[in-house]
């Protein structure tokens, strides 16, 4: 009941952030005038290099945020397991000063308290929000990406 419930709230709040995604300038956006089309790579970009389990029951995130443009970069998660009496959420977060053309370490401690992550299947919600930089006229750019990512969660490690 208790899971149904977070899971119909989840579900809310992603299609209320998606339709302010759809409905918020791009800025990749075609100039006045017309133009446009696809939009290029991102300058901003995280990839995920796993998530460990450790015996108290905590999982470590680690990564690389790589930066074609200076940004700072806050990294938001929120990771959560389990049926209905065992369920555990823990937020989490990061945030990288980005040069250009560099590759930057994170890592994120999930640590839930009260209760503890087990083996199996992880869900986790990622948000990376960056500001670039103000160029020589003053503009910087906002880049948000979203996603969610299952992970499978192996015999717990020393720690």
């Amino acid at each position: 009941m208790a899971t149904t419930f977070l899971r119909r709230v989840g579900a809310v709040l992603t299609a209320l952030v998606l339709g302010l995604l759809l409905l918020s300038p791009s800025a990749n956006a075609a100039p006045p005038g017309g133009g446009g089309g696809e939009p290029g790579p991102s300058p901003v970009n995280m990839t995920l290099d796993g998530f460990t389990l450790s015996r108290d029951g905590s999982v470590l995130f680690t990564g690389t945020v790589t930066c074609d443009v200076a940004a700072d970069v806050h990294i938001g998660m929120n990771a959560q397991q389990g049926p209905e009496r065992r369920y555990v959420s823990v937020l989490g977060s990061a945030k990288v000063g980005c040069e250009a053309g560099t590759a930057n370490p994170i890592e994120i401690l999930f640590d839930p308290e009260p209760g503890r992550f087990r083996r199996g299947t992880l869900t986790v919600g990622i948000e990376l929000d960056a500001v670039t930089r103000p160029d020589e006229h003053g503009n910087s750019t906002q880049i948000t990406q979203f996603g969610i990512v299952d992970w499978e969660l192996g015999r717990p490690t020393r720690g």
